[in-house]
C-alpha cells in the first residue's frame, strides 16, 4: 500500500490554537505530529512507500529525512486538491491503491494502519475512519486512487462513504480510536496528553500542560 501524507508548510498552522500557543509553538507541534505519523506509516508491514504531499520544501527535507518520499503539491488550496493530486500522481504510476492520512493524527499507530489495511475490501473499494470532533475523514484508503472525488473537510466522512455508495463499491468503517483524534481544539490537547503514551506529540504537549498553556477556559 503506498500512503500518503498532505501538508502544505510547518508555519501558520493551528490557527484555532492561536490564543495559546505562539507560531513558534504551533510549528513545532505540527512538526512532532508530522513525525508521529510518518513513524507510524513507516513502521506498518502494510505500507510498501510513504509520501508526504507538500509544496514546501522544509516539510520536504524533514520528510525525507525520515524515510518518507514526497509527491509534489502545486498550488492545490485544500487537503481534497491535495489528495486529488495525489490521486492522480499515483493512478499514472500505475498504483492501484492510496492510504490517506492527515498531519495531524499523532495517536496514530503502526497496528491502526495494519488493521485498516487488512479490513480493505477487493477493488473497487473504500475504507474510511471518522475524525470523533467534527465527522471529517481521518483515514481514507480508496482502491483505485481515484475512484471518488474527495470532500474533505466537515461531516466528510459521511459526504465520502455517500460518494462510495453512488460509486456501487464496497466501504468499509473499521472503529480505530487512536486515528479518530485530530488536532484543533484545546480539548484535542488535553486528549493527546492522556492518550499519547511515548509519542513525540504527547510528550511536547505534556510540557505545555505543566505550565498551564492550553487549559480550556
Amino acid at each position: 500500500m503506498w500512503a500518503v501524507v498532505p501538508i502544505k508548510s510547518f508555519d501558520n498552522t493551528k490557527s484555532r490554537l492561536q490564543h495559546l500557543l505562539s507560531a513558534e509553538e504551533r510549528a513545532q507541534l505540527s512538526k512532532l505530529m508530522l513525525q508521529d505519523v510518518l513513524s507510524a506509516l513507516l513502521a506498518a508491514d502494510g505500507v510498501s512507500t510513504v509520501s508526504v504531499v507538500t509544496p514546501n520544501h522544509e516539510v520536504s527535507a524533514f520528510a525525507a529525512a525520515l524515510g518518507a518520499d514526497t509527491i509534489g503539491d502545486d498550488g492545490t488550496k485544500d487537503l481534497s486538491g491535495a489528495a486529488m493530486a495525489a490521486a492522480h500522481f499515483l493512478t499514472v504510476e500505475g498504483v492501484p491503491a492510496m492510504l490517506l492520512i492527515p498531519a495531524d493524527v499523532p495517536l496514530v499507530q503502526a497496528a491502526d494502519i495494519d488493521r485498516a489495511i487488512a479490513g480493505h475490501p477487493p477493488a473497487p473499494a473504500l475504507t474510511l475512519v471518522e475524525a470523533s470532533e467534527d465527522g471529517g475523514t481521518n483515514l481514507l484508503i480508496c482502491s483505485p486512487p481515484e475512484i471518488i472525488p474527495f470532500r474533505f473537510g466537515k461531516n466528510s466522512f459521511n459526504l465520502h462513504k455517500n460518494e462510495g455508495k453512488l460509486a456501487g463499491i464496497a466501504v468499509q468503517t473499521p472503529d480505530l480510536p487512536r486515528i479518530a483524534l485530530d488536532i484543533d481544539r484545546p480539548e484535542d490537547l488535553e486528549v493527546l496528553c492522556k492518550n499519547g503514551g511515548g509519542g513525540r506529540s504527547a510528550a511536547f504537549v505534556t510540557k505545555l500542560e505543566k505550565e498551564g498553556r492550553f487549559v480550556p477556559s
